[in-house]
Order: C-alpha cells, then structure tokens, then sequence
C-alpha cells in the first residue's frame, strides 16, 4: 500500500521539478557582474573521520570587481596548524566597473566610427553602408 495518495505524489513530483527547473535558471541568469563577490570553502577529513570545514567570502562594495590574480582565482586552504584552519582567497587587485562615457549615445557611437572609415576604398564603403543601415534600423539616428 502506498503511504502517499496519487495526489500527493503528483504535487510532491511537481515540486521537486518545478525546484529543480528554478534551480537551473538561476545558474544560467546569474548576473555578469557576479565577480564583485567571491567565496571558497576548503574542508579536511583526518584519518580519524573529523572533519574541518572552513569557507570565507569577499565582498566588493558597488563599482568594483575583482579581476582575478593572473586571471584566475586562487583558493588556498591551509590545516598545518591542528584546529586553525586557514583559507586565502586571492581574487587580484579590486578594479573600478569601467563605465561608459556621459553623453555617449548611439548616435555619437556611429558618427565616430563613420569618421574612421574611408569610403573612397571598397571595403570602406562597404563597412559605411552596413553601419548606415544598422543604425537606421534602430529607430534611425534620433
């Protein structure tokens, strides 16, 4: 005999799918900027069965990231000394969010890369005409 009704089943079924999906979006729409925090743990079992756990965050304040030490990030634990664990995390030197120039408007954008083009050659023409109509695609250049 079941311990649980079919309807019981059915929504503990859709529960669980219903976390698990959840679950997965939330991994792929994690934000960009994800790297103004970075976390690590580091665990040790002995040969006895104890084991120590040690985890550690740093977080940025809003402007800053971390770009990474050489461009990883580096997570050291350290358990020489009995019960002082230790853990470092190198994340390299906070850098300040680069942010676009005020004023800067997509029209200001095209009109730069215009000047830059000769369209007395070919491949200039070319690249002028292709700018031209992607942008006069995007609500033209209001």
């Amino acid at each position: 005999m079941s311990v649980l009704s079919n309807s019981a089943q059915m929504i503990l079924k859709t529960g669980l799918s219903l976390a698990g999906v959840l679950g997965l979006a939330a991994l792929v729409a994690s934000p960009a900027s994800a790297e103004s925090a970075i976390r690590g743990s580091v665990s040790e079992v002995t040969p006895a069965g104890f084991v120590t756990t040690v985890s550690g965050e740093a977080v940025l304040p809003e402007g800053l990231y971390y770009p990474g030490a050489g461009g990883d990030y580096v997570f050291t634990g350290d358990f020489t000394t009995a019960g002082v664990p230790v853990l470092t995390i190198n994340g390299g030197e906070p850098t300040v969010v680069p942010v676009a120039t005020a004023g800067t408007t997509i029209k200001q954008a095209v009109i730069a890369e215009l000047d830059g083009l000769d369209p007395a050659t070919r491949p200039g023409l070319d690249a002028y005409a292709a700018i031209l109509k992607a942008a006069a695609g995007a609500d033209g250049l209001e």
